[in-house]
């Protein structure tokens, strides 16, 4: 006799497109919200912690709680993982110190990153929640910067032209001062050429994309393999930005990298 099949429903984020845009292809602004199950617990994090901070963790719904959780904090890089096991009655009062004495492999001076999940064992052993976030103990290190328009996951479903090269200047400038928390900038424009261009989500020939250099004073940041020249994660204090746009309706900021250069 068949047994019946337990249907899984999926979660699905739909973002609305507007004004300057950032697509899927560029990391900064991008979210990656836990797995969440009716009942579950799921860990407080920021994408940028420091030692001395505390992890907490949110019990989702007081009146269906899980019989019992298991956190696993591991260090992405070497594997070593950290379980507990708290009472779920504890969940709301329970804390993990971001102590180097308390984290997996923490190495002082270098880039930690850790993966905190959470499983419910009377459901299953594979986590319920789980989220991704850096570990550092200089508090003037900055997490990643966002873009201060309308982010959009989904890829354009067409491109159209439109706007001034001024316009698009006045974009790039706000993203160097709000979201990369520039002073004293200066910017250089130019259209690139066919040649240099990337396939940047198959924008056609005919739409421009303008390469905005800025140079400035900016903080210290973590940043993606993706938005420095150091082809790994890395802390970055730039001295000069490099953000290509696209000359079109919505715009699109196609890419943006920072640069830190000795004088």
């Amino acid at each position: 006799m068949n047994r019946p099949l337990l249907a899984a429903t999926g979660l699905s984020l739909a973002l609305a497109l507007g004004g300057c845009q950032l697509l899927d292809a560029l990391p900064f602004g991008r979210s990656h919200p836990p797995v969440l199950y009716s009942g579950g617990v799921t860990p407080e994090t920021r994408p940028v912690m420091y030692l001395g901070d505390a992890l907490t963790f949110k019990l989702e719904d007081t009146a269906r709680p899980p019989e019992s959780v298991i956190i696993d904090l591991r260090h992405l890089a070497s594997g070593h993982t950290k379980r507990l096991r708290p009472a779920v009655s504890e969940i709301p009062a329970f804390t993990v110190p971001l102590e180097a004495s308390e984290l997996p492999a923490y190495r002082e001076g270098e880039l930690n990153r850790y993966r905190v999940s959470v499983t419910n064992p009377s459901l299953s052993m594979d986590p319920e929640s789980s989220t991704e976030f850096w570990v550092v103990s200089d508090r003037s290190i900055q997490p990643p910067p966002q873009s201060p328009f309308s982010i959009g996951l989904s890829r354009p479903n067409e491109w159209k032209a439109g706007g001034t090269v001024d316009e698009l200047e006045a974009h790039a400038k706000t993203l160097a001062t709000s979201a990369w928390q520039g002073k004293a900038v200066t910017l250089t424009r130019r259209k690139l050429a066919q040649d240099e261009r990337q396939n940047w989500n198959g924008m056609p020939e005919e739409i421009e994309a303008w390469e905005f250099v800025v140079t400035g004073e900016f903080p210290q940041f973590v940043l993606t393999k993706d938005l420095n020249t150091l082809e790994k994660d890395a802390v970055v204090k730039p001295n000069r930005l490099r953000i290509v746009l696209s000359r079109s309706a919505p715009v699109y900021v196609l890419l943006a990298k920072a640069y830190e250069e000795q004088p």
